[in-house]
């Protein structure tokens, strides 16, 4: 194993300048790195949220000129899944049973006016469906959103995002902008999604550069929320932007994205008869 995993990391870290030439590096290490580790590409599960693999690899994380936010560079080492879509108030619904938010109605929509406390509790939920599900690090969020992109902003946002210039002041149905390298749709705009870290606006100056999982804890509860929404613009809308709010504050702009890390049970009750996606040529 350990004889693919190095050269995948290295690569997965240069993809502007190893693989340029390339219409989509991200998709195309994303591919070969399943075929490798014998993981799907995507994955879809028994409740219908489906999840791309995002391989490991190292990025520059943060936003030039952003004091809580200095650039460094970070090290994702082990691969975990990404909901494709920022979870929905069908897919929440699905999973608990309940209609928790009305606010931007759809099955489609994505779920609002979610607390980090209520989400934490729906996780507890899933985990008996899904183990090791949860919500991504703030380092995993900024790394998937980029895919390989080492820019401040993410380019045309009008076709990547539901922003405050074109949203009508709406939270939209999910997956209607074009995805990332990985699969992932709505990383910017729509709605802020929640990460498991709290917040420390000094937290970068002493974070580990492998893996960081956010401080300790937070004096107010504070956690770290990324990618924007509806009402926001191009100045808040770039990777390393970060922003936070007190875990049991609900806004119709905040929702969430599921991730899940890759277990032994995960392995052992959903890939045992599956195959390996064939590699890409």
């Amino acid at each position: 194993m350990e004889r693919f995993l190095l050269p995948l990391i290295v690569c997965v870290g240069m993809l502007s300048s190893a693989f340029g030439a390339a219409e989509n590096p991200a998709g195309a290490i994303q591919s070969d790195y399943a075929h490798q580790s014998g993981l799907p590409a995507r994955w879809t599960s028994p409740s219908g949220i489906e999840f791309a693999l995002i391989p490991p690899g190292s990025f520059v994380m943060g936003l030039p000129g952003a004091e809580d936010a200095p650039q460094h560079t970070v090290a994702i080492t082990a691969p975990f899944y990404l909901a494709v879509r920022e979870m929905t108030k069908g897919q929440w619904t699905g999973i608990t049973g309940k209609i928790y938010s009305t606010y931007f109605p759809g099955a489609d929509t994505p779920i609002n006016c979610m607390t980090q406390v209520q989400a934490a509790q729906m996780l507890k939920v899933l985990e008996k469906e899904l183990p090791g599900s949860r919500l991504p690090t703030e380092a995993e969020w900024e790394y998937a959103a980029r895919a390989g992109d080492t820019s401040e902003l993410a380019g045309d946002l009008d076709t990547k995002a539901w922003t405050a210039e074109n949203s009508d002041n709406e939270v939209k149905p999910t997956g209607q902008k074009l995805p990332n390298g990985f699969g992932l749709s709505d990383m910017l705009g729509n709605v802020w999604e929640w990460c498991s870290d709290v917040y420390d606006a000094e937290y970068y100056t002493r974070s580990p550069d492998k893996d960081p999982q956010g401080p300790e804890k937070s004096l107010y509860k504070y956690y770290v929320l990324r990618g924007g929404s509806a009402w926001t613009g191009p100045e808040t809308l770039r990777y390393g932007n970060r922003a936070f709010s007190q875990a049991g504050r609900a806004r119709p702009d905040i929702g969430l994205r599921l991730a899940f890390t890759v277990t032994d049970d995960f392995r052992k009750r959903y890939l045992s008869s599956e195959k390996p996606p064939s590699p890409t040529p």
